[in-house]
């Protein structure tokens, strides 16, 4: 059984814009923080507020990534998961919910915007993984090497 401490935990949410459907992988930044190296290879560039966009979830600030335009990005997380360098909690429930595999079919409205879930700027939400994935990083340099101490 893997622990949640961890995991990458995926989640998805979907919307219908004009009859076509619109999904997006989430991703909670504390768990974005977990991966190793460059991770996803994120700049706030990226952060374009349509296609990629951080909101303030019950589990924390969360990354929206459209599945299609990024999906350069989810391949290579399941390629880490593959490789063994993350554990990947997939939660493929919510893909079931609308309507996958035979009828996938996203809401009006996405449970984000139903939910009234804050935006979160992308420099905030750049900075927050930033600061995130360097305390997950000294921890991990602590975790390999023998010869630190925890201090306990």
């Amino acid at each position: 059984m893997t622990h949640r401490e961890n995991a990458v935990m995926l989640r998805y949410d979907g919307k219908s814009i004009a009859g076509a459907s619109i999904f997006f992988a989430v991703l909670p930044v504390a768990d974005l923080a977990k991966l190793p190296g460059l991770g996803l290879s994120l700049s706030e560039q990226d952060i374009d507020g349509e296609t990629a966009f951080f909101r303030e979830t019950p589990q924390g600030v969360s990354l929206y990534l459209e599945a299609d335009t990024h999906s350069d990005r989810l391949l290579g997380l399941r390629e880490m998961a593959r490789a063994g360098q993350v554990h990947l909690l997939d939660c493929l429930g919510d893909l079931r919910i609308m309507g996958a595999p035979d009828n996938l079919d996203a809401p009006q409205q996405a449970a984000y915007e139903e939910n009234g879930f804050p935006e979160v700027d992308a420099r905030t939400g750049i900075m927050l993984l930033r600061e995130l994935s360097a305390e997950a990083e000294k921890a991990r340099g602590c975790d390999e090497d023998p010869s630190i101490s925890s201090g306990f």
